[in-house]
């Protein structure tokens, strides 16, 4: 059974990623940012279904040490590890003049730092095993730039230019590296920070002509995780409906 690595799991895109790995039989270790009671509630349910192919890990990836405590703890647990999708990210929506630089260091140390952090710690295990796929979920934001979203933009930038430069010193282990871009999605940090008359414009100019779902994403990242991609890394994805 193949492992795959998951963190921000409890909602949005991520939980759609969590959901369609478990279908597909993967074992998921699933990573979350608190221990409260609905995670817990919602992973008693996934195990139940899913006859336990399911691990759990709290930490806040704003926080260096729990990164690297537990990223550790789940290198030696999980020796194996097949797949690594860094989707947790966080969002700040401000014109620049007024973006303060402490938030800006958030935004970096979730959205970039902490994947950092993860990838070093885990890759050493993929190298060993000689295999590998790692899938960072980056957004239209990181190639376009957004008004607004400075930092979160450069953030997501950041992750796809990692991307590219982790693919080419990884590929001689045969572990390849891709990043996904989705557009508008229908996740609550869709509807937290952007109105729906702004949502409603763009989604005119859409070839699709409509917002996209999370399990379309999670789809694209199973198959980026599969032997069906064996010649894929170093790409950007986008899943945007059309948007240029």
């Amino acid at each position: 059974m193949k492992k795959v690595l998951v963190t921000g799991c409890n909602i949005g895109i991520g939980f759609s990623i969590l959901n369609e790995f478990l279908k597909q039989k993967y074992y998921v270790i699933a990573c979350f940012r608190k221990k409260n009671q609905k995670n817990k509630e919602l992973v008693y349910s996934l195990k139940k279904k899913y006859k336990n192919n399911l691990s759990d890990y709290y930490f806040d990836l704003e926080k260096e040490d729990q990164v690297i405590k537990q990223t550790k703890k789940i290198s030696k647990v999980h020796e194996k590890i097949d797949v690594i999708i860094n989707n947790a990210a966080t969002i700040d929506v401000t014109p620049f003049l007024f973006s303060k630089l402490e938030i800006g260091k958030k935004i970096f140390d979730i959205n970039l730092f902490s994947q950092v952090l993860i990838l070093q710690i885990l890759i050493k295990n993929m190298i060993r095993n000689k295999k590998g796929s790692i899938i960072n979920i980056s957004s239209i934001s990181g190639e376009r730039g957004e008004e607004g979203r400075a930092l979160y933009s450069a953030s997501k930038s950041a992750l796809i230019n990692l991307t590219k430069s982790l693919s080419k010193e990884m590929g001689r282990y045969n572990i390849r590296v891709n990043a996904i871009s989705p557009g508008l999605i229908e996740t609550r940090m869709l509807g937290a920070h952007t109105k729906k008359s702004v949502i409603n414009k763009i989604v005119e100019n859409l070839p699709l002509k409509r917002v996209g779902k999370p399990d379309e994403v999670a789809k694209l990242a199973l198959f980026l995780a599969s032997d069906d991609s064996s010649y894929i890394t170093g790409q950007n994805i986008r899943v945007n409906g059309g948007l240029l």
